[in-house]
């Protein structure tokens, strides 16, 4: 792989943005300044216009900056600055968006954690942190002085111990030198597989990844955005980036529900709205869903977990607008999308971002070629340095960063399809099955309304194909009518050995399938919760 982008990849930055740009001026675009250093810029331009609304409550740019700064300056006093680390431990709210801008004025990185972990989750996260204090919901405060934080702060109410009484007390602390290679974040891997890993971001990687699709996804000013996604990841935080790099207001609906969040669609006359495919299956079936309610909006985004395409054709007759995928990691940002203007491709991911490269490359680092399955790597100032305690593995030659994730890409047009996790490919009888492709065809059949496969030990055949099946409301999924359309669709050694009915797939708080859990369930012999049938399709 070279080490300037390659022609195909200038080519998808000039389809994203629609001019012709540099690529070294690209880059000194994307990754300057700092977060914070953003926020106060646009809250200095525009102090009176709406920033954020959670809930019932909401602050303009101006208070925003205002309140994190006092936040910063009590922070400050208590031993934040360069080179620390401070978690942030809450659910949603405009607290929580003041608590994490005010933590990043303080010079210290945010730890940000789930705040549906459970106490031994929590001390586990705060001791690969290492942090000198901590931000939470108030239930949180003893677990964390029992953990051995000494300095801990509480969401809501305005005691002296809270964040409303220390911005009430606190001077405005002094805007600090822009330092966009520090670490602003401690980021947490889902943990799907085992211990999250702390990816450490910078401020240079956050800015490029928000900055990226604010230029190919023409984000203004002038936008509203919505979504219901917590806050504490990657994803929906990237709505908060998009707002102070912008200007524009979002409108952060507490959890998701259907109705609530097209109600707020409506009343808000939203013009962005950000989710993931758990959201649009639900929002499909509610029946919440029209062209009427949907007024304003401009853009739909779908990513975090692959949308069946099914799901995608179901939004866009009922709204006439098709979700526009996208791809991104923790570790990486947004880094390949499909067009804004062009073809959403349906079960694509598009190609390469503004400043970002991917490859797809074999198992010693090859690139291969169009058509063939491998390895996506990526690289641009997006991309993290490494995780926190751990060395540089992960990364090959020339600083390419390899996902585990494995994809396609279309020789006519140079479009990205993911087609699975490279820990999650099933090797039967020595042959490789990629779950998705599998899945895809699955998911098209009548009564099913989403499935999984995984590999199961077998004997025989070293992994056997094994698929759950959810049924679709009010339906019966016919098993001997699904393994006959799978033996007309698939090659025998990719179809499953085996089919389970589920009532719900496991899923982690972003809609990522949990694999290793459904192995668990089908190894329980059928006394899993939820598992109500199965039966095993003729051997091939």
């Amino acid at each position: 792989m070279n080490a300037s982008p390659s022609p195909s990849t200038k080519r998808a930055w000039l389809a994203h943005l629609g001019d012709d740009v540099p690529f070294e001026t690209l880059l000194r675009a994307l990754g300057g300044g700092t977060l914070h250093g953003a926020a106060h810029a646009t809250a200095t331009v525009k102090p009176q216009q709406p920033a954020v609304t959670i809930g019932d409550e909401s602050i303009t740019h101006g208070d925003l900056d205002e309140r994190a700064r006092r936040l910063a300056a009590w922070l400050t006093a208590n031993g934040a600055g360069s080179g620390t680390r401070v978690v942030l431990a809450a659910a949603n709210s405009i607290e929580y968006v003041v608590a994490y801008l005010g933590i990043l004025h303080s010079g210290a990185a945010v730890a940000l954690v789930n705040p549906m972990l459970t106490a031994r989750e929590l001390a586990l996260l705060v001791e690969d942190a290492d942090p000198i204090a901590a931000v939470c919901d108030p239930w949180r405060t003893e677990q964390l002085r029992e953990i051995g934080l000494r300095c801990v702060l509480s969401l809501g109410g305005s005691s002296p111990g809270s964040l409303a009484g220390v911005v009430e007390e606190s001077p405005i602390l002094s805007l600090r030198a822009p330092e966009p290679d520090a670490t602003a974040h401690l980021a947490f891997t889902s943990g799907t597989t085992g211990r999250p890993k702390a990816a450490l971001l910078t401020h240079r990687n956050v800015l490029a990844s928000v900055r990226s699709i604010v230029l190919a996804w023409r984000i203004r000013a002038e936008d509203v955005l919505v979504h219901a996604l917590p806050l504490q990841h990657a994803h929906g935080l990237s709505g908060l980036h998009a707002v102070i790099v912008t200007g524009c207001r979002g409108v952060f609906v507490p959890s998701f529900d259907p109705g609530t969040l097209c109600s707020q669609i409506e009343a808000c006359d939203a013009s962005v709205l950000f989710a993931v495919p758990a959201m649009w299956e639900r929002l499909v079936s509610s029946g919440e869903l029209s062209r009427e309610r949907l007024g304003r909006l401009r853009l739909a985004t779908s990513g975090s977990a692959p949308l069946r395409p099914a799901t995608s054709e179901a939004v866009l007759e009922l709204t006439g607008i098709r979700p526009l995928e996208r791809y991104g990691l923790t570790e990486t940002g947004f880094v390949l999308s499909n067009p804004y203007e062009g073809e959403r491709r349906a079960g694509s991911v598009g190609f390469a971002l503004p400043g970002a490269e991917a490859a797809v490359v074999d198992s010693d680092g090859r690139e291969v070629e169009d058509g063939v399955v491998g390895e996506v790597v990526l690289r641009g100032p997006s991309v993290f340095a490494g995780y926190a305690g751990s060395g540089t593995g992960e990364f090959l030659e020339g600083g390419w960063f390899r996902t585990g994730d494995l994809a396609r890409v279309e020789p006519d047009d140079g479009y990205f399809s993911i087609v699975g996790r490279s820990k999650e490919m099933i090797i039967t009888g020595g042959l490789n099955v990629y779950p998705r492709e599998v899945e895809l065809v699955l998911e098209t059949l009548p009564g099913v309304a989403a499935a999984a496969v995984v590999g199961l030990p077998s004997a025989r055949w070293g992994e056997e194909v094994t698929a759950f099946l959810v049924p679709a409301s009010g339906a019966a999924v016919d098993i001997e009518y699904v393994s006959d359309a799978a033996c007309s669709s698939l090659a025998a050694y990719k179809r499953p050995k085996r089919y389970l009915v589920i009532d719900e797939l496991p899923r982690n708080e972003l809609g990522k399938i949990l694999r290793s859990s459904l192995v668990e369930i089908a190894l329980d012999d059928g006394t899993g919760a939820g598992l109500r049938r199965h039966s095993a399709s003729a051997d091939t």
